[in-house]
């Protein structure tokens, strides 16, 4: 664990003329300093007598810093062989050397030939330095030009020039061409697997492909079809992904929510949890959709409509009922919460924005999970089992049937666990047990 200064402290060894800098944490001393402790240290001083004489205080002299500090500019001193000053803040980085082309023992000719190969390079150099003002091109592309002028000039004069490696270019040449190579076997193998592409119209998927060149004698991995038919764009032209899904989330529409009930189904104060959900009901030929808003300590239906399709118009009926029995009976829903299933309806951003000017807090089932959802989910099998609109003739005398039966749910239903009562009964008996007169709604 490293050893932290105080300010004191800190101010203290900036004063030090020895010292360059100083942190909470991390001291750097000045090059003459370095200089001086490695000659002295050649003559036999130690490491606590050298920094003694620095007249540096007594917590750095007795701590470990004198002898790690003396053994690091050694070792960077003896690994390059040169001036240690120079390389001090380069010394962890790996050096090679790199022989220079020795021009004066060169012929004249030789040394045109030098130059010309110099000025060939230096071109092609600024080529690639053209978006670049002040870096120098990586060796990657210091290596492509030496391949491109490998054919008319020495190679050991361009990796001279380049400031680059022999070996680090032969290896680069390498990869290259084993690179080309197998590029060329992949587009032999893909010209067969267009074949078969283009025989099925379009419509022959990775696997299908696969299968044919087993067949027909060519053993090819279904993972090496799926990328050359993913590099090449051939895929299958049907059941593709959507990309209106992606552009959905990308513009964050139709957004979920947290699960925050998460099967709390108790509560103690009135329209503090309430539920949201549609189910479909069986008339004739076609079904009809029911949507039903329903609060979870009274079991009381608040608003509900029936619709022959599932647009978003069947929220927003139920959203207006619900908002005018809000206003009907002065009640304020701020920090209640709403939980509804992850449909398109209540993902739908215009419901996420109704919900919130109502000043509800929006909570979302877990992904194909009714059991998140289960106070609404009750109440349509008990509709369900107890409800016939087989006798009705169209949709109006549905809607009426369904209120009825809504009607009779909330008023004149007892319920087992609801202490033999209605819905209705039972919120105007909690609204007794806590000090309030029985309101009649």
């Amino acid at each position: 664990m490293k050893t932290k200064y105080s300010p004191v402290q800190i101010e203290e060894l900036k004063q030090n003329p020895y010292i360059n800098n100083c942190s909470s944490i991390y001291i750097s001393f000045t090059d003459n300093a370095k200089k001086k402790a490695i000659k002295l240290s050649e003559k036999g001083f130690t490491a606590r007598q050298i920094f003694t004489g620095f007249k540096l205080p007594d917590y750095i002299i007795n701590s470990a810093i004198p002898t790690r500090s003396l053994c690091a500019w050694k070792k960077v001193v003896r690994i390059r062989w040169i001036e240690w000053f120079t390389l001090v803040k380069k010394w962890r980085s790996r050096w090679f050397v790199v022989k220079k082309t020795d021009t004066s023992c060169m012929s004249p000719e030789e040394y045109t030939k030098f130059l010309e190969t110099e000025i060939q390079y230096i071109k092609k150099e600024n080529e690639v330095l053209k978006w670049l003002k002040k870096n120098v091109p990586s060796k990657a592309e210091r290596f492509e030009i030496i391949y491109e002028l490998s054919t008319n000039n020495c190679i050991t004069t361009l990796c001279s020039i380049a400031k680059v490696s022999l070996s680090g270019y032969y290896a680069y040449k390498i990869r290259l061409e084993s690179g080309n190579i197998k590029e060329n076997r992949e587009k032999k193998d893909f010209e067969v697997i267009r074949e078969i592409y283009l025989k099925s119209r379009k419509k022959a998927g990775y696997r299908k492909v696969t299968m044919e060149l087993r067949n027909s004698g060519r053993r090819i991995n279904h993972k090496k079809v799926y990328r050359l038919t993913k590099k090449y764009d051939c895929l299958s032209r049907i059941r593709r992904k959507s990309p209106y899904r992606n552009i959905m989330k990308t513009n964050l529409q139709h957004s979920t929510y947290k699960n925050i009930l998460n099967r709390k189904f108790t509560t103690w104060s009135q329209f503090q949890k309430l539920w949201t959900d549609i189910t479909y009901l069986k008339f004739k030929w076609y079904h009809l959709y029911l949507s039903v808003v329903k609060d979870i300590i009274s079991g009381e239906i608040l608003s509900s409509y029936v619709s022959g399709n599932l647009s978003m118009d069947i929220i927003w009926k139920t959203l207006s009922q619900l908002e005018s029995y809000k206003n009907s009976n002065k009640l304020d829903f701020t920090g209640s919460i709403i939980h509804s299933d992850q449909w398109v309806h209540y993902t739908h951003p215009s419901f996420s924005s109704w919900i919130k000017k109502m000043w509800f807090i929006q909570s979302m089932s877990r992904r194909w999970n009714c059991l998140d959802n289960a106070p609404t989910e009750s109440f349509f099998w008990h509709l369900k089992d107890e409800v016939d609109i087989s006798h009705c003739s169209n949709l109006d005398e549905v809607k009426k049937y369904i209120g009825k039966y809504i009607h009779h749910y909330n008023n004149t239903r007892p319920q087992w666990n609801k202490k033999k009562m209605t819905p209705v009964e039972y919120r105007n008996h909690l609204l007794s047990q806590m000090g309030n007169q029985t309101v009649s709604f």
